[in-house]
């Protein structure tokens, strides 16, 4: 078990919500561990015999109560195959997206009529990212309603989507408001504004 991944698992997958207890821990079994927040679920396909059947939180405590089962909520067949798309420069992509000062925390992507947040999809490409899969990664898309499956050798993560209208996608950014943006258009503004110096805000600007 490598112990970065647990660590970006409690980072990035458990549940931040206290009405939620069982979701802000990392459920153990001898063979494979699991965590989601509802929006996402992560399974890595490495457990602990010494913590087999236990909630765990961050500080190794355990969180009483049945966990989810998660099996029923991952989808074993999906429609198309994977998305024939570079994962590393769309982790990169919305890596560069999410620093850019007009970024909100709520902006989606669009793959044809499946979206979903961008915040999400990050911290999922990002566990692959350390888990060192993320070039062996498989992104499949469902149908609009039913999450999308990622996979590598040791990882499985599944990500809701999120509904929208079509014609919102690509929209002109409203001052503070989230956006829907293409898969194109975050990987083009990546490609061709990435390179560029990031602009530091003066001291005081507001003054």
């Amino acid at each position: 078990m490598d112990k970065k991944v647990i660590k970006q698992m409690f980072a990035d997958v458990v549940s931040r919500e206290n009405i939620r207890p069982l979701m802000m821990g990392i459920h153990f079994e001898a063979n494979r561990c699991y965590a989601t927040d509802t929006h996402i679920l992560v399974v890595y396909n490495q457990g602990s015999e010494a913590h087999a059947g236990k909630t765990l939180n961050v500080e190794g405590e355990e969180i009483k109560g049945v966990f989810p089962a998660v099996d029923r909520v991952i989808p074993k067949e999906m429609p198309e195959g994977p998305l024939d798309i570079n994962l590393t420069q769309l982790y990169k992509a919305l890596k560069w997206h999410r620093r850019q000062a007009k970024s909100h925390a709520e902006d989606c992507i669009a793959f044809g009529e499946s979206m979903f947040r961008i915040e999400y999809l990050f911290k999922v490409l990002n566990l692959f990212s350390v888990a060192g899969e993320l070039g062996e990664c498989k992104f499949s898309l469902n149908t609009p309603d039913r999450p999308a499956k990622l996979e590598s050798s040791s990882l499985t993560a599944i990500i809701m989507p999120i509904f929208h209208e079509e014609a919102d996608v690509d929209n002109k950014r409203e001052d503070g408001c989230a956006a829907i943006l293409s898969y194109e258009t975050v990987v083009n503004n990546y490609a061709f504004n990435g390179w560029k110096p990031q602009e530091k805000k003066a001291a005081l600007a507001w003054l």
